[in-house]
């Protein structure tokens, strides 16, 4: 769908543990014209929403209460969901299924983190029209 026709950008999951990096991160999409599809802070919560919740790409932490979220991006690969990876660990240690997933090191600008999601709108719109 267009975003014109929908009066949002993307839908977008949310997968972060930290509280106090949910709130901002989601005012900030919304304010640049996203809608929040749903929340979550762990893999299994993470792993459940997938199932019960229309999106069209994640914000993705790598780390999820010290657990990897590995599991999550295997998943997501496997359903063909662009997502953003958002970590503190260096982007060249990334491995498995998040590797060469686009990726933004923590902490990050919300410019930076505006322009990344704008990536993935494009590259999922242009998949659609072509794909």
């Amino acid at each position: 769908m267009m975003a014109g026709s929908v009066g949002y950008l993307m839908r977008l999951l949310l997968v972060e543990d930290d509280p106090m990096l949910v709130r901002p991160l989601a005012r900030a999409l919304e304010a640049a014209g996203h809608e929040i599809a749903g929340q979550a802070g762990s893999v299994a919560a993470a792993l459940k929403e997938l199932g019960d919740t229309t999106f069209d790409a994640v914000v993705l932490d790598t780390n999820l209460r010290q657990q990897s979220a590995e599991p999550v991006a295997a998943e997501l690969r496997a359903r063909a969901v662009p997502f953003l990876l958002v970590t503190g660990y260096d982007a060249d240690q990334l491995e498995g299924s998040f590797s060469g997933a686009p990726c933004l090191s923590k902490p990050y600008a919300v410019e930076d983190l505006l322009a990344a999601i704008d990536r993935l709108h494009r590259d999922a719109s242009t998949h659609q029209a072509f794909g």
